[in-house]
């Protein structure tokens, strides 16, 4: 459970895709939890009440957008930020961002370096981009992957 530091919930169904930005992110002091589905992920969050989540697109049970609008929903996740992890390079329309909390979409593979640059720079409100691009000056997501 998420006590000290900042939390940062994992989302994804392929362990060895988590572990390398979990290991990562814990060096950094960061505290990690994980889920392998989107259902699992939603009832973490609600328990833990995560800084920031990092998700996959594709997720068993419920995907990725649908899991970043059921956190929207709910009264404790409303301002959590997102970043979106693609496969396949998924774009998401400005109306689906709109109705999210997704601050970047990054397409896989990615480093860890790009991971915890993105959650750091989200968290702190840096003006800043991240290697591959973070939130931008204005608050909107950088979609470019």
């Amino acid at each position: 459970m998420c006590m000290r530091g900042k939390c940062i919930l994992i989302v994804e169904d392929e362990e060895a895709t988590a572990f390398m930005p979990a290991s990562r992110l814990r060096d950094h002091s960061y505290t990690v939890e994980t889920a392998g589905d989107g259902r699992e992920a939603l009832s973490t969050a609600l328990r833990a009440i995560p800084d920031l989540v990092i998700t996959d697109f594709q997720l068993p049970s419920m995907n990725g957008l649908e899991l970043a609008a059921a956190l929207r929903a709910e009264g404790a996740t409303a301002g959590v930020p997102i970043i979106m992890l693609t496969g396949r390079g998924h774009k998401v329309s400005t109306e689906v961002l709109g109705a999210t909390n997704i601050r970047q979409m990054m397409s896989k593979p990615f480093s860890a370096k790009e991971i915890v640059a993105s959650v750091s720079l989200i968290l702190t409100g840096s003006k800043g981009t991240a290697e591959r691009g973070a939130a931008r000056p204005n608050g909107q997501p950088n979609i470019a992957a």
